[in-house]
């Protein structure tokens, strides 16, 4: 757990637990329902209700309120993570990912920051904490399908992570999604 004292108030950051799994959901709901990745939120919750958190699942708290998270899939990636079946995609690989073939990689799955705590370094602070807490088990960290142009999260990514592919999706009229990594 890490605890920063943020203008007289608490923030948190620590792993998400069972009992948090209604509360998360409803910060889930809203950091998604704000975007035009909204099609993601059911299958978060479903893989979550089946699966439930893993230990590296994360919760930010500001007051004892969780006001965001980040969901990982402990999984490296590999060119066929990138590609669809749906060939109508478009895929640019930007940079060779053979360099990571042999080591241990984790996926960020969901991240979000309730909208009202946006542009405060909440997220920045999930993802230095991320760095130490993840690099204990992990290599790299890499993210792909939730970074992208619909969401407004690609510029945030860019301070911490290189991106190393990119998609354009037929199925969201274009939008494009971005694959990043960041070496732990």
């Amino acid at each position: 757990m890490d605890n920063h004292d943020i203008k007289n108030k608490m923030l948190k950051i620590e792993s998400l637990q069972k009992k948090d799994f209604e509360e998360f959901s409803h910060v889930l709901q809203s950091v998604f329902e704000q975007t035009s990745a909204s099609w993601m939120l059911e299958f978060i919750k479903e893989g979550l209700k089946h699966d439930g958190f893993s230990p590296d699942d994360l919760k930010v708290s500001l007051d004892n309120k969780i006001i965001g998270f980040h969901i990982f899939n402990e999984e490296n990636i590999k060119l066929e993570n990138i590609k669809l079946e749906k060939i109508s995609d478009s895929i640019n690989i930007i940079q060779d990912i053979s360099c990571y073939e042999n080591k241990k990689g984790i996926q960020g799955f969901a991240m979000g920051i309730l909208l009202k705590h946006r542009r405060k370094g909440f997220g920045t602070a999930l993802v230095e904490y991320e760095k130490i807490h993840l690099s204990k088990k992990y290599d790299y960290l890499w993210g792909g399908n939730g970074q992208g142009e619909g969401l407004n999260n690609i510029e945030f990514w860019k301070k911490s992570r290189k991106i190393v592919a990119v998609r354009t999706l037929e199925f969201l009229k274009n939008d494009k999604t971005y694959f990043t990594m960041m070496n732990l």
